[in-house]
């Protein structure tokens, strides 16, 4: 019996069935989520520890960031648990995360409106 329960769950993986996928909102802090037409968004008020906690929670490992002029940090991962994502700098990302002005905002695969 084991090793059809094993079998099948080699199957579905191989089929790309989804078995588990986290939410946004599983970030560990209250917010707000938007859906847009090609992405998620969700957001909170902290700061860039926050984002980093959020980033890990997600089961996130953040790739690169960057300091934009106007006092925004942007910080890309990628988290195994979110299957869309897109390719930037020949690595893929399925998790945008702005911090700016005590708010973080989280977008998947992108981040999309303004932060």
């Amino acid at each position: 019996m084991r090793r059809v329960v094993a079998v099948l769950g080699v199957l579905l993986i191989l089929a790309g069935v989804k078995l588990y996928e986290v939410r946004l909102s599983d970030c560990g802090f209250a917010g707000e989520e938007s859906v847009y037409a090609d992405s998620l968004r969700y957001d909170f008020f902290g700061d860039e520890v926050s984002a980093w906690e959020a980033i890990e929670n997600l089961d996130g490992k953040v790739l690169w960031s960057e300091q934009l002029d106007c006092d925004v940090t942007v910080l890309y991962a990628y988290s195994p648990r979110i299957y869309d994502s897109v390719t930037l700098q020949s690595r893929r990302v399925n998790l945008m995360v702005a911090v700016s002005n005590g708010q973080v905002h989280i977008g998947s695969p992108l981040l999309e409106g303004s932060y």
